[in-house]
């Protein structure tokens, strides 16, 4: 077994691999207009706001397409989980406004719903979005 040291610069390196990814995918899709961001996430069950940005909805999709489809939040029963390095928080809400509060450490996800929503990029014979 390594030192600290040495284990952290593994961690620090994958993630830094995993952002790189995640920028790439983001930036691939660039060009998919906004009806077709949201149909592929309608498709995979995701929920996102009427007024997120295209760049958000780009966004959640590359991190579907890097980390696969998550399930219902365990307490709020929202498809709104969200993966960020090594946690998954929920940004969906109990009740009306009140968000939901949970966070565990990330776990294997769901696999996601291929459609051709994302035609003619590179990832179009992805098993994703």
């Amino acid at each position: 077994m390594g030192s600290p040291a040495e284990v952290g610069d593994a961690a620090h390196q994958k993630a830094k691999v995993q952002s790189e990814m995640l920028w790439t995918v983001t930036n691939a899709i660039a060009g998919v207009p906004k009806p077709k961001l949201r149909e592929a996430l309608e498709l995979n069950e995701r929920m996102f706001g009427d007024k997120d940005s295209p760049f958000q909805l780009r966004h959640t999709i590359a991190d579907g397409l890097l980390h696969g489809r998550l399930p219902p939040c365990p307490w709020c029963g929202c498809k709104a989980l969200e993966q960020e390095g090594g946690q998954i928080k929920c940004a969906g809400f109990v009740d009306g406004s009140t968000p939901c509060a949970f966070k565990q450490a990330a776990a294997p996800p769901l696999p996601a719903i291929a459609t051709s929503t994302i035609a003619g990029s590179p990832y179009q014979d992805s098993t994703s979005y």
